[in-house]
């Protein structure tokens, strides 16, 4: 219930920071006639509907131990991969329309922007950006929530891109003093596709990420080798014949079912051995950063365990 809390307090603040960031980017993006500042405004703009999303799905599943949950019997977390993949496709979206935007800049001559209001926007932007994300990721590390990790991640993005377009920028005044100052109308388009170019990656990832959870598949190897390791130690331990381990990763849940084939040298004999190692599992999976979800079987016919 305390990290929830800490959770929420973060997404408001994330919120409260983006509506600044984007206001001051689409505002500041049309009086320089800079289309890389009016995307970084309209993605910050874009940011907020979706951190509001993020903000509804944990007090959505916040809720859930608040009494008997008869529809999701499975628990809330399934909420969160889903809302980072609509968060993904949005974000997606937009990269590729700001593509496509440059493009079409490069192919009619440019764009005339003014660099010097572009550079002071570029400076501000920058150090807003990564003092958000600072604070954000600090406050937030010991958190296993994807979404606050998302939300940090979106602030760290929007401080490249903001990096990217003040070292831009600061080259086109260079030019301007250079018998090549006729490049510095496509130093906007250029610098928007290289940026939306590099930007396509992380939202991609995501959704990659979100689809994997949604879909209940396994989650990444290190993860398995550490469940599978407790697994193995109890097996030998009790002398078990054989252990199935089956693992997913929704949200901050993980799903672990395991079944185990007794033999002939096992040392379970009664349902009270069976608790203790069930017990023994769970203290183990426990100190991983996820909630666990275990069901743990026996069974002498290895049939019922394949």
């Amino acid at each position: 219930m305390e990290e929830g809390f800490i959770v929420r307090k973060l997404l408001k603040l994330s919120i409260a920071g983006t509506l600044i960031f984007a206001a001051m980017g689409i505002i500041w993006g049309i009086a320089a006639n800079a289309r890389i500042i009016m995307f970084d405004g309209l993605y910050s703009l874009v940011s907020t509907g979706m951190s509001l999303m993020s903000l509804w799905a944990v007090n959505f599943i916040a809720r859930e131990g608040e009494a008997r949950d008869d529809l999701f019997q499975f628990g809330r977390t399934v909420v969160e991969p889903l809302v980072m993949i609509i968060k993904s496709l949005v974000m997606l979206g937009i990269v590729v329309t700001a593509m496509i935007f440059a493009v079409q800049d490069l192919f009619h001559g440019g764009r005339v922007v003014n660099l010097e209001n572009s550079l002071i926007y570029a400076v501000i932007s920058s150090a807003f950006c990564l003092a958000v994300y600072g604070l954000l990721h600090q406050k937030g590390k010991k958190s296993r929530s994807g979404l606050l990790k998302m939300e940090a991640l979106e602030w760290k993005m929007d401080g490249l891109i903001s990096l990217g377009t003040l070292a831009g920028f600061a080259v086109a005044m260079f030019l301007r003093r250079t018998t090549v100052a006729g490049l510095i109308p496509y130093v906007d388009p250029v610098l928007l596709l290289m940026i939306t170019a590099l930007f396509v990656k992380t939202p991609a990832r995501t959704l990659w990420n979100g689809m994997r959870e949604l879909l209940r598949m396994a989650p990444d190897e290190e993860m398995q080798r550490q469940v599978d390791e407790i697994v193995q130690q109890v097996r030998q331990k009790y002398q078990l014949e054989e252990a199935y381990c089956r693992i997913s990763k929704v949200g901050t849940t993980l799903y672990a079912e395991i079944d185990f084939v007794t033999g002939k040298k096992t040392l379970v004999y009664t349902v009270r051995d069976t608790d203790r190692i069930r017990e023994e599992i769970s203290k183990a999976i426990f100190k991983l950063p996820y909630e666990p979800w275990l069901t743990i079987s026996f069974t002498e016919n290895r049939k019922w365990a394949v």
